[in-house]
């Protein structure tokens, strides 16, 4: 914190204890209005969460680690790549079916699991960072906002992204000298890694420069970037065992299920998803890069704009007395970027809106004096890594690489707080013309031979920059308030569903029409049978949560598609794992397949068809 130079530099123990004393009241200040910030957030979000039912992911998120719970096995059984991420979730699943005896209203009550971790996640990124002001507030509150995709559910991108959030902000803020924080932190990402393995990249970054940092010291290279603590030896070393423990127990859990020749028979197959076909890794660096680029119409001028106030920041050598100059600039090109991106909110792409805050991230490090090393090192670099391996794992592009910015923005925030900080605390003095600050709780002052900014100057940026995280605010509560995923918008939305595992979700007629009859067709089919194989011929992935005690008679309940293709695999899955043929086969009337293909070729394999009321139900004869 900055604060002015009074008496010629010099402060009294008078006035210390009142600067003391006036920090204090600030921050129990910022602290009521956290709270209240927040609850009134918690409130908002537990209402919006009970609306929307139009996609099929969510759904999904829950399939796998309940077929778990039914005894199931990692990869032997299950073959979509989002699979690991479903060991975070089997304590909840298991707990929840064990409680109730079902899975009657779990999507609802997961959707309140989600708001309470995400809660506790936010609430610890404020405590970490509160030390940096008003900014660590905003952070932490649009943080908590912000849902990928709005989807309000525990899912390997929500998880994910808050997992990738606690270990950047615990790794930046903590003592590299305890080392329980650094196991907190490796075991907070080892979880993430499970929700997307390609992470494993950011530890294999991590080793590298620990190596480099070794070699730094040794050449007593103490003002290198490299030379931290954060990549310390003993700092990997503790790190590495947190992610070692969750790696453990992960493993002993898949090996009391599968083995090493069940990993060699179903990878290829697995590996083989036709939705995330193998691309090379300099086409995915390119997709990186070029999505980003046609992002929305004129967003590339803004990428042009910033490119060209980067490289002004870079080599202007007095770039300390411009530096309100540049802030305004860099606000300037953000709102536009905005302006590209709001026709984007609409829809499930709004992810797009927590990217263009990155620009102001950079501008402020790159101008602030007193560079937080760790927050860029910890958590900026991570989150930006993190959107790299997501764009690699994912078919999302741009959208998933704007999601991941949501970590990074944390760390944006605050070295925008610094900056302003430090542009206030500025003091002109004209007849030594010079501009003079120093720290709080030092008695080190700086002296820099420039001419500090006009007030008016400083007055515009500040105002640009509050207009920037304001309209951030603004549009990821407007967006949140009426968007719903694959949904109509919130006003539209009118039924409430009842019974299943979407009980007590509100969505619109039409799906509750779909949902409630083929609901039915499944009680009354499958309602008395336990330990079968059943096979839902659909992309409507609740249906498995549905027949609750059934087994997964599938590579996974997520289909890639009502298709050829997809009756492609299930036949290498019932080839590869002949116990998983199906007993039963259940098809929605309103499915895309063949229909008269599909019978006859069940008819041929020894089924019978019989038509209900909502589809048509197959059963294998013995």
């Amino acid at each position: 914190m900055y604060i002015l130079i009074h008496n010629k530099g010099e402060i009294s123990l008078t006035d210390t204890k009142k600067i003391t004393s006036n920090k204090a009241d600030k921050l129990f200040i910022m602290d009521c209005l956290f709270i209240v910030l927040m609850l009134a957030s918690v409130l908002f979000s537990i209402w919006k969460c009970r609306y929307g039912f139009g996609g099929n992911d969510e759904a999904f998120y829950l399939d796998t680690p309940h077929r778990l719970t039914l005894g199931d096995a990692l990869i032997k059984d299950e073959w979509n790549l989002s699979q690991l991420s479903s060991f975070l979730l089997l304590p909840f699943t298991w707990l929840y079916t064990t409680i109730t005896g079902g899975t009657a209203g779990i999507l609802l009550v997961a959707r309140f699991a989600y708001i309470l971790i995400h809660c506790i996640v936010s609430v610890f990124i404020y405590i970490r960072l509160r030390k940096f002001g008003y900014t660590a507030l905003a952070a932490s509150v649009l943080f908590f906002v912000y849902t990928p995709y709005d989807i309000m559910a525990l899912s390997y991108n929500t998880m994910g992204l808050d997992l990738v959030a606690v270990t950047g902000v615990l790794m930046a803020t903590t003592s590299y000298q305890k080392k329980l924080p650094l196991i907190i932190s490796g075991l907070t990402f080892a979880g993430a890694v499970l929700c997307n393995p390609y992470l494993l990249m950011a530890y294999v970054i991590f080793a590298g420069c620990m190596v480099i940092n070794l070699i730094v010291k040794k050449l007593k290279k103490v003002n290198n970037i490299f030379a931290g603590d954060y990549f310390s030896f003993k700092t990997f070393l503790w790190f590495t065992v947190g992610a070692g423990i969750l790696a453990a127990l992960f493993f002993a859990f898949f090996f009391t299920r599968a083995g090493i020749s069940h990993i060699q028979t179903n990878l290829p197959y697995m590996l083989s998803d036709p939705e995330h076909p193998g691309i090379p890794i300099l086409t995915r660096l390119n997709f990186y890069f070029t999505t980003i680029w046609n992002a929305a119409n004129l967003f590339n001028v803004s990428i042009i704009a910033y490119a060209v106030v980067l490289l002004a920041m870079i080599i202007d050598r007095k770039r300390r007395p411009h530096r309100v100059f540049y802030l305004t600039a860099t606000c300037a090109i953000v709102l536009f970027a905005y302006c590209c991106l709001f026709e984007k909110l609409v829809d499930y792409n709004y992810n797009a809106i927590m990217f263009p805050f990155i620009y102001l991230g950079i501008t402020s490090y790159i101008l602030t004096e007193n560079k937080n090393r760790n927050l860029l090192v910890c958590l900026f670099s991570l989150g930006i890594i993190y959107s790299f391996v997501l764009c690699l794992s994912s078919n999302q592009y741009f959208y998933i690489t704007s999601m991941a910015m949501a970590s990074t923005n944390i760390a944006s925030f605050i070295f925008t707080g610094i900056l302003i900080r430090e542009i206030r605390a500025e003091k002109y003095d004209e007849n030594q013309k010079k501009v003079e600050m120093f720290a709080f709780g030092s008695n080190d002052k700086t002296t820099s031979y420039s001419y500090a900014p006009k007030k008016i100057f400083s007055a515009v940026a500040f105002v640009c920059t509050a207009l920037v995280i304001l309209c951030q605010g603004c549009m990821q509560l407007t967006v949140k308030a009426n968007h719903v995923f694959w949904d109509y918008n919130v006003s539209y939305l009118n039924t409430q569903l009842t019974g299943g595992p979407a009980d007590g979700i509100i969505t619109n007629q039409a799906n509750a029409k779909t949902y409630q009859s083929i609901l039915s067709d499944i009680n009354q089919l499958y309602g008395n049978k336990k330990g079968e194989n059943l096979l839902f011929l659909t992309a409507k992935t609740w249906t498995y949560l549905a027949a609750e005690d059934m087994n997964y008679a599938t590579f996974s309940g997520w289909l890639s598609g009502e298709n050829d293709t997809a009756v492609t695999r299930l036949n290498q899955y019932y080839t590869i794992n002949p116990q998983k043929t199906p007993e039963y086969i259940y098809i929605p009337k309103e499915s895309k397949w063949n229909f008269t293909n599909l019978t006859a070729d069940a008819n041929a394999k020894g089924y019978t068809v019989k038509e209900t009321n909502a589809g048509y139900s197959l059963e294998k004869q013995k």
